[in-house]
């Protein structure tokens, strides 16, 4: 249908946390081709489910089986909004999650009127495999039920009217959300992570910032495994919390202890932004027993200087900085385990990374005073070269220690000064 009467809209969408008798779910739907905000919809409608019937009789299959009928290439990009009255239950949130799986390309945002047996375990964790499986969920706020009700409502040209602790009930709903979705997730799905983590020069259409994290413990000079997880940005406009700040917040509250030396490690799909920069920065300054390695896989706007000044900042207070390769990759923090090929590295964005600049690109395959050639063993291979082997270099007093790296197997290898290169 394309649109419900008013009576049905404020009866099942009223968000008050805990209802008695609302035995069915409405979905408010829409399918956008463009993310951009003043394009109308590709489509738009409202399905209604029974609760309490088996799956497939649910709203949120209904959607899937409407959507998925079109026949819609799974190469297009698609941005869906649901508007519902309840949460998916968990059999909908394992349909969703294989839904999403298949079509990499789909952003899918859920606004959700009310939190179904928020209290229950299974609930609370199916909200937890939402956001794990890349969709976005959200509490419906004041703008999106006026949304909902001036397009797919027979509104009549009347105004929509919150009812009473509209505001009381909205804020009670938020923070359960937040504090279900606080935690890091233990690990993100195999199509996120190879979507996300692609180290494309320029990655279009990834307008998001993944972060897997692991913190070590060092006790008699030796790291110990402690925490590991995964933060994604907060969806939220009213928080907006960028997943380097969640992580913060989260190793401040949860972990941090002024007693304890850490080592944490970072990979981030994409460098900090200059904001997250400087307070991971000042946070770096203010407690001199964390040490931060951050593995990027792309570098965020690398040609704007605001952005280099940010990862700089970060160098000076003792973070190290590297492009992920393909041994230093989050296929620990994916549901799924299984191998598959390394993208080759871009030469461009290791040029960006604080420290010398490389050095005397071309043939270097055969060294004088070296046994055997250096060949690269991948699609991406280092080997480090001994002062030895090159006292100087044309045009450079550096004197090495030298790493040479191959950006694929077919080219030539580029030379790289080490720390402690003067």
């Amino acid at each position: 249908m394309k649109r419900m009467y008013q009576r049905i809209f404020y009866y099942n969408f009223e968000n008050e946390p805990i209802l008695y008798g609302r035995s069915y779910t409405w979905l408010c739907y829409e399918v956008k081709k463009r993310k951009d905000p003043s394009k109308l919809p590709w489509d738009t409608g409202v399905f209604r489910g029974q609760v309490y019937s088996e799956p497939e009789h649910h709203a949120e299959m209904y959607f899937l089986s409407w959507f998925c009928g079109n026949q819609l290439p799974a190469y297009k990009r698609f941005w869906i909004t649901w508007f519902v009255s309840w949460t998916p239950c968990p059999d909908c949130v394992a349909k969703v999650a294989e839904f999403l799986a298949e079509h990499p390309k789909v952003t899918l945002t859920i606004s959700a009127a009310r939190l179904y047996y928020y209290w229950d375990r299974d609930w609370r964790r199916a909200l937890c495999r939402l956001r794990q499986a890349g969709a976005r969920v959200k509490i419906m706020d004041y703008e999106e039920f006026a949304y909902c009700w001036e397009n797919f409502v027979y509104n009549k040209g009347q105004p929509f009217v919150p009812w009473y602790k509209f505001d009381d009930n909205y804020a009670f709903l938020h923070h359960m959300l937040k504090e279900i979705l606080r935690n890091p997730m233990e690990a993100m799905d195999p199509h996120i992570f190879y979507f996300h983590f692609e180290n494309l020069e320029k990655a279009y259409g990834r307008n998001e910032t993944w972060l897997c994290f692991a913190v070590e413990i060092i006790k008699q000079y030796l790291p110990v495994p402690w925490k590991r997880g995964v933060f994604r940005n907060q969806v939220d406009p009213e928080t907006h919390c960028h997943a380097e700040k969640r992580f913060l917040s989260w190793f401040c509250n949860n972990t941090l202890s002024p007693k304890k030396n850490y080592q944490v490690t970072w990979y981030t799909s994409w460098s900090p932004c200059p904001e997250c920069a400087g307070e991971v920065a000042e946070f770096l300054a203010e407690h001199s027993n964390v040490k931060l390695t951050i593995y990027t896989a792309r570098l965020y706007y690398f040609w704007d200087t605001d952005y280099q000044e940010g990862l700089r900042s970060l160098s000076e207070e003792g973070a190290s900085l590297e492009i992920m390769d393909y041994e230093a990759n989050c296929r620990r923090f994916s549901s799924e385990g299984s191998p598959r090929s390394s993208w080759s590295v871009s030469s461009s964005l290791l040029l960006m990374l604080p420290g010398p600049p490389p050095l005397h690109p071309g043939p270097a395959l055969l060294l004088p005073g070296h046994p055997e050639p250096l060949l690269p063993s991948g699609p991406f291979h280092s080997a480090p070269l001994p002062h030895r082997l090159l006292p100087t270099l044309p045009g450079s007093s550096c004197r090495g220690p030298f790493l040479l790296l191959w950006l694929s197997p077919s080219t030539s290898p580029v030379l790289f000064p080490q720390p402690g290169c003067s």
